[in-house]
């Protein structure tokens, strides 16, 4: 499947069919340099757009394997893949939305002589894109384990894939696959497995190199192949030594960190071994990354919390630069790439850094948003539209909640709450937070907190906040037994429990009549105006137990709720209980067509349900952008009807459904001029404008509506210079900020 690539950070998000727009502005357009105002209308019958219109927002701030290819530099993080044209400093993300691979668990990538990437997983086997397709374990290869370890091209332009042991989690018992190792010549696949070192019973490889004009494999010992014969080293021919990273330095030495004592060098006949006088811990040698780089000193990092940082070896002395004595901006590097002018630092949790040989480090963004993590347990949307989500990062046990207005991201940190599970804004502007530490709000320039020392909580926890028509704001949360909601009238708590206290309380809507709706371990309960408890737990319709409510929605239009459980999807109306799937779903929310947009559980699909029950649209990873399998956990809906999903795998998932609208009338307007100068240009534009923000966004479109590019307007004082290369002379439509839109023709004269 075909899946344009959104470039930059910023999706297609205006209300408008693209295709349509510029047939228009073609007919009534007379002159260059022109305004158009927009004058939009909902039509009954929407005209869908044919660009992708799913994003999904990752975090790319750890970094697993760099590779160069002439002027391009392909990242592999954790958020998905990123190319960066070093020439234009032009940056593409690729993500499960708009790539064809199922998962973010990348261990290796590789460019081959055709300049295609070649890509292995951690359980998902192995990729190759050619710049257009996306090809999963391409030419019919069989792999020996679908854990791709290592892919490196040779001088002849062969490919070389080492796999690892690999447990396949099958029932009742999971299946093991032992590794190995293969060969692609561009034509057919030959497996060298049979060569591998005979004390390797699982047959591991763990590191390839082919810079020089042997095959250099690390599989426990390290194995040397001049393309006739095998060769079988362990470093001081100690039979003990695990052999797992290896460098090469330009004489052909080859270099590896013996344990967290000594660093060894094989020169073709000896092995020499240099003591370290560093404190390097024994976790810092089981985790390592090392290559050679500037003067061929070597170069040493670690994934693993450490004060060492960037660790040098040149030959004589020993060195490091680290967060304490540098700007290096963490001691936690996951890979390093050098490439004669640049040397390339993966990090875990800063990105990619770039330095020079005086070791001056920058900072280069992989991430298209601001997220600390990919696993996300809530979303929030407020009546701006700007979306409120948030990732716990496992590394440095802080949570975050990134904030998203359309256009650009923003983060508000120190959050007092823990793992943050539910956010909301209050009319005062206020923000509110629920996590495992309690609840609080944010009033622009403070944190306040409430939790069991300063309240009569029962529990910390707090999963779900809601607000009624009195402005009172009511909490929903506990665990093990001590669940509970809770009112905040502005000065005080009131604590409410159910007769039976049920084991969690999951969500807390509250109806039109200010009943109070809430999800629970238990079931669904209900707590009234008049502070009166009921509990459902047995439909009258079907007759099933509900013991496991995840989620509810309810809406205002037709008093509905809409309940997410254990036993699938139900609607609770004025009389009864009806059910409408009986498989678990984890979560729902209503859109303002009074859709119901449903998560199955552990499934590869988001199903949309009217309010009448029937299922009118479903969205799998084959008909749409949606990630392969996402683990949604939370779902909230624009007033436009655009919907943003949080993910346990793929961070936040943006489906843009702004584009099903029609345009019914444009008209040239003489406000807001815009002058855009000189049109035709050869690539460089000015923008002059009395009347744009500072910070603006242009995005640029084919004539056939497809979205080109995405950039940033910085207005430093009433015009600004911008930079369209490299793009091949016509004609295109220049948009600023989703209102403007000019005709812009590059032309080589």
């Amino acid at each position: 499947m075909d899946k344009c690539l959104i470039d930059r950070t910023v999706p297609f998000n205006h209300a408008l069919t693209i295709a349509q727009t510029l047939c228009k502005i073609e007919r009534e357009m007379k002159q260059l340099f022109i305004t158009i105002t927009l004058f939009l209308t909902f039509c009954t019958t929407p005209v869908f757009s044919q660009n992708n219109d799913w994003v999904s927002y990752t975090s790319g701030n750890s970094i697993v394997d760099i590779v160069q290819d002439s002027n391009l530099t392909w990242i592999a993080t954790t958020g998905g893949i990123v190319k960066i044209n070093e020439t234009f400093n032009d940056t593409v993300f690729y993500t499960k939305s708009n790539a064809d691979f199922e998962t973010y668990l990348i261990t290796s990538i590789e460019v081959d002589d055709n300049h295609n990437l070649w890509v292995g997983t951690d359980g998902n086997g192995l990729y190759r894109y050619d710049g257009n397709n996306w090809e999963k374990n391409p030419n019919g290869v069989s792999l020996p384990s679908q854990y791709v370890s290592d892919i490196k091209n040779d001088n002849s332009g062969n490919i070389w894939i080492g796999c690892k042991f690999w447990l396949e989690q099958t029932s009742p018992f999971p299946t093991p696959h032992f590794g190995g190792l293969l060969m692609f010549n561009g034509k057919i696949w030959s497996t060298f497995t049979q060569y591998l070192s005979p004390t390797n019973s699982r047959k591991n490889v763990y590191k390839i190199n082919t810079d020089n004009n042997n095959l250099i494999i690390a599989d426990g010992g390290i194995i040397l192949y001049d393309g006739i014969s095998w060769q079988y080293l362990k470093p001081d021919n100690n039979a003990s030594v695990e052999v797992k990273a290896f460098a090469v330095d330009s004489l052909n030495n080859i270099w590896t960190l013996q344990d967290s004592s000594k660093l060894s060098k094989y020169d073709g006949n000896t092995w020499f071994t240099y003591p370290v006088n560093l404190s390097l811990t024994p976790e810092f040698f089981f985790n390592n990354t090392i290559t050679s780089g500037f003067s061929n000193n070597i170069y040493i990092g670690s994934d693993v919390n450490n004060n060492l940082g960037l660790v040098i070896f040149d030959g004589t002395t020993w060195s490091n630069y680290s967060s304490s004595n540098s700007s290096l901006p963490t001691n936690r590097i996951t890979s390093l790439f050098f490439n004669k002018e640049l040397f390339y630092i993966g990090t875990h949790g800063k990105e990619l850094i770039y330095s020079d040989s005086n070791y001056v480090f920058i900072q280069k963004n992989t991430s298209n948003s601001t997220l600390n993590g990919n696993i996300l347990n809530t979303v929030y949307i407020d009546s701006s539209g700007v979306v409120y989500t948030s990732a716990y990062n496992y590394a440095n046990g802080a949570s975050e909640i990134s904030y998203f207005n359309g256009y650009s991201w923003s983060n508000l940190d120190s959050i007092p709450t823990g793992g943050v599970k539910a956010i909301i804004k209050d009319k005062q502007n206020n923000l509110w937070v629920g996590g495992s530490k309690g609840v609080a709000y944010f009033n622009g320039i403070n944190w306040f907190m409430f939790d069991v020392s300063n309240t009569n909580f029962p529990h910390n926890r707090i999963n779900s906040i809601s607000i009624d028509k009195d402005d009172n704001i009511w909490v929903a949360g506990g665990s093990s037994y001590k669940a509970f909601i809770a009112k905040f009238d502005g000065s005080s708590w009131t604590v409410h429990l159910p007769p039976r206290v049920p084991y969690a309380f999951y969500k807390i809507v509250i109806d039109k009549s200010n009943n109070k709706w809430i999800a629970g371990y238990d079931g669904l309960f209900e707590f009234d105006d008049t502070n009166q408890w009921k509990t459902y737990t047995n439909f009258s319709g079907p007759r099933v137990i509900l013991n496991s409510v995840f989620d509810l929605d309810y809406s205002i239009s037709t008093n509905d709720l809409w309940l997410a459980t254990a036993y699938g999807l139900f609607k609770k109306d004025s009389n009864d209980f009806i059910q409408y799937s009986n498989s678990r779903i984890d979560c729902l929310a209503i859109d303002t067509n009074e859709n119901i947009w449903v998560y199955p559980s552990g499934k590869d699909s988001i199903i949309v349900f009217d309010k009448t029950g029937q299922v009118v649209q479903t969205f799998t990873s084959d008909n749409s952008g949606l990630p392969f399998t996402p683990y949604v956990t939370d779902i909230s809906v624009t007033n436009e009807g655009n919907v943003y999903m949080a993910s346990e795998l793929d961070g936040l998932i943006h489906y843009n459904r702004g584009n099903e609208v029609s345009i019914n009338e444009i008209s040239v307007s003489d406000n807001n001029q815009i002058n855009i100068f000189p049109n035709p240009c050869q690539g460089i534009l000015t923008i002059k404008s009395d009347d744009l923000q500072r910070k603006s966004i242009g995005k640029l479109y084919s004539m056939d509506g497809k979205l080109i590019r995405v950039f940033n307007i910085d207005m430093f004082s009433n015009q600004t210079e911008i930079n369209l290369n490299p793009l091949l002379p016509g004609i295109y439509l220049l948009n600023i900020n989703d209102r403007y839109f000019n005709k812009i023709v590059i032309s080589n004269d």
